[in-house]
């Protein structure tokens, strides 16, 4: 009888225990890892601080601190106006209005090295509330250097988080579904912006 009970013990615990032990191997050797990760865009790894980039309003002043306590969606270019900006432009206002009830914690803005002229004046017309910064030619050379060209492509999308840090990049074909995920994960998780 005795042998009974300790075989049904070795029993419960080869039962429940092997399992474990599987699950643990398994996942200490990285098998059933994929390696891919769920966001759509490039981390930025470190992230870059807005306020390094200077960015100033069409009254040239300096407007670190208005991109703060918000997520952005920025745009840099260089030609704010050609077909493939404006296609751009667009899918930032659609990714906003898609947020719904988190609308009100997304902003977009538009950088370019240019000032503005009458032709941004429709730009305005066509995409209301979006802000418009100026960065010069230099501060974009240098941060490029800074980063080793990782980041700060022209025509590129970029996510800016509540404390000003410019986190993630999306190439110019990236899909807007794909940009709204990101942002409605970030959204969710965030207890800022």
């Amino acid at each position: 009888m005795k042998q009974r009970k300790t075989f049904t013990l070795w029993l419960i615990t080869f039962i429940f225990g092997i399992p474990l032990l599987a699950a643990w191997f398994a996942y200490s050797n990285g098998f059933f890892l994929s390696g891919k990760t769920t966001n759509h865009g490039t981390l930025l790894i470190p992230p870059i601080n807005i306020q390094t980039m200077t960015l100033r309003d069409r009254d040239n002043q300096l407007v670190a601190q208005q991109l703060r306590g918000k997520w952005w969606l920025v745009y840099l270019t260089t030609e704010p106006l050609d077909a493939a900006s404006q296609h751009n432009l667009y899918y930032m206002r659609q990714i906003r209005q898609a947020t719904g009830k988190n609308r009100d914690r997304v902003a977009r803005a538009i950088v370019t090295i240019k000032q503005s002229s009458d032709a941004y004046q429709q730009l305005f017309k066509q995409f209301p509330g979006m802000a418009f910064f100026i960065i010069s030619p230099e501060k974009i050379a240098d941060l490029e250097i800074a980063t080793k060209k990782l980041a700060l492509a022209k025509g590129s999308l970029y996510l800016v988080d509540p404390l000003g840090n410019i986190m993630m990049s999306y190439a110019l074909d990236a899909p807007p579904k794909g940009i709204l995920k990101d942002l409605e994960r970030l959204l969710k998780v965030s207890q800022i912006g």
